[in-house]
């Protein structure tokens, strides 16, 4: 037995922590090749094209560049009764409407059985050229290793109306779509590939257009990957999914409470101090760094927005002005000046540093 090596050999092409990239996969591919032929065998059956397809997998970011595919998070609600056009709905996903008279939509998280789906409930329907629309975009590396790329839209898709549900996918240059559902009333799987141009950030979603009709669209199952090929969705550890939703909004808030909920403060600070007099300089630490330098929001106990929470010896006033301070990609700072005598100040908060 002492042909035979008793460890793993080393590649230089491993990258430490890491044995994702596309040359480490070559290179383990090659010796488990070499090891085959020196036994006089190939790899047979459903093994038989494994180098194709090992070469064809490519680690850039996650397997699925979509966040919140499965629609599991809503920290900013999981029901939004005609949001207006551009607000933000289940984490990641953006709401458009547009026509002379935008159709008006209920958005909301539903169950499927055996997962979530995004819901677009079109209750009064729009005219002149009505749309509504399911939006992500996503984040390009700072390298713009995205630049060139072929990538492959796919989503679980059920409607009622045909010819007028569909996907879409904007490369940074321009606007592709797939095939329209048939609208039999069942879900159906629908794709769409695209290069992504070095214009700008990609962004894809589902569009129904016309949104001249009342009716129910329901989405599931989103997949966004590297190439021309799409497997079945696989969905993430809710700890790493919600941890990407975080990347652009975070919220004090337990997952499943919505902003400006009246509830106990989670964020609490004790500094006695007198009316009139700067109580003391408070700072938040982000559970994840964000895209972008983040807008702050504040809440007191009462749920009101803009405002914090003041507490003298165990009474709490609601309504207490804040001053943002600086704000970073890490967290934020901010001033409190109490309108009356105040033993410790209380607050919720958001940060959003969505696109």
């Amino acid at each position: 037995m002492s042909d035979y090596p008793n460890s793993i050999p080393g590649f230089t092409s491993q990258t430490k922590g890491l044995i994702g990239t596309s040359a480490f996969i070559n290179d383990v591919t090659d010796e488990l090749l070499a090891g085959f032929l020196e036994f006089g065998t190939l790899p047979k059956g459903r093994f038989a094209d494994v180098k194709t397809r090992l070469d064809s997998i490519h680690r850039l970011g996650p397997r699925n560049l979509i966040i919140n595919g499965g629609f599991y998070f809503g920290q900013r609600g999981t029901s939004f009764v005609n949001p207006a056009n551009n607000d933000y709905t289940l984490d990641r996903w953006r709401f458009n409407k547009s026509g002379t008279t935008p159709p008006t939509v209920t958005v909301s998280q539903v169950s499927t059985g055996s997962g979530f789906a995004l819901r677009y409930d079109i209750t009064v329907a729009g005219s002149g050229t009505p749309i509504t629309e399911a939006r992500q975009f996503v984040e390009n590396p700072p390298d713009s290793a995205l630049n060139g790329r072929t990538i492959s839209f796919f989503a679980r898709v059920k409607a009622s109306v045909a010819g007028k549900v569909r996907l879409f996918l904007n490369n940074g240059a321009g606007t592709s779509f797939s095939t329209f559902h048939t609208g039999g009333g069942a879900y159906e799987d629908l794709r769409i590939e695209g290069i992504v141009h070095s214009t700008g950030d990609p962004f894809m979603g589902l569009t129904i257009n016309p949104a001249d009709f009342t009716g129910i669209i329901d989405m599931a199952d989103v997949m966004l990957v590297i190439g021309d090929k799409v497997e079945g969705y696989t969905p993430l550890p809710a700890d790493l999914e919600l941890a990407r939703c975080q990347r652009y909004y975070e919220k004090s808030y337990n997952v499943n409470v919505n902003p400006g909920t009246a509830t106990a403060m989670i964020e609490y600070i004790g500094s006695p101090a007198a009316a009139g007099t700067n109580l003391v300089r408070l700072a938040t630490k982000f559970k994840v760094s964000k895209r972008a330098v983040p807008t702050i929001n504040f809440y007191d106990s009462a749920g009101i927005s803009g405002v914090v929470t003041r507490d003298n010896n165990g009474t709490e006033t609601n309504g207490q002005a804040v001053v943002a301070g600086t704000v970073g990609l890490n967290g934020f700072a901010f001033n409190v000046t109490p309108a009356a005598a105040a033993t410790a100040i209380g607050w919720h908060w958001t940060a959003n540093a969505e696109f």
